[in-house]
């Protein structure tokens, strides 16, 4: 016959080994316990509370590792965009007051020529 196991690494395993156990014991047949018999029932649930606060802080703590990263990557997101839209405020400036060309424009304010075009045609 082979034997099965459960993996107390997953939440089916947690929940099958110690809180559908816990829940099946009331507090008078735990009270009941033989000193022999509680003291392995205080350690499973004591090693279910370490494990259990191991993984909440892991996750808590790789949840709030991407959140920063998430927001610094968002944040520098932005500047570029800010960049890039102002240099097309400049470049619309330059093209209202129509003495350069787009290739002058494009070297002053480091846009490729295309998007010197592009503003151009939104103008």
């Amino acid at each position: 016959m082979k034997e099965k196991y459960v993996n107390l690494f997953t939440g089916f395993g947690f929940t099958r080994a110690f809180i559908e156990e816990a829940n099946k014991a009331d507090s008078t047949s735990i009270a009941r316990l033989q000193p022999e018999e509680r003291q392995p029932y205080e350690s499973n649930l004591a090693y279910y509370r370490d494990l259990k606060n191991v993984i909440d802080t892991a996750w808590d703590e790789g949840h709030a590792k991407g959140q920063a990263e998430g927001s610094k990557q968002n944040r520098e997101e932005r500047v570029k965009q800010a960049q890039k839209d102002e240099k097309r405020v400049m470049a619309t400036r330059m093209i209202n007051l129509g003495m350069l060309s787009d290739q002058q424009i494009a070297e002053i304010t480091g846009l490729a020529a295309d998007e010197v075009k592009q503003v151009r045609q939104q103008n």
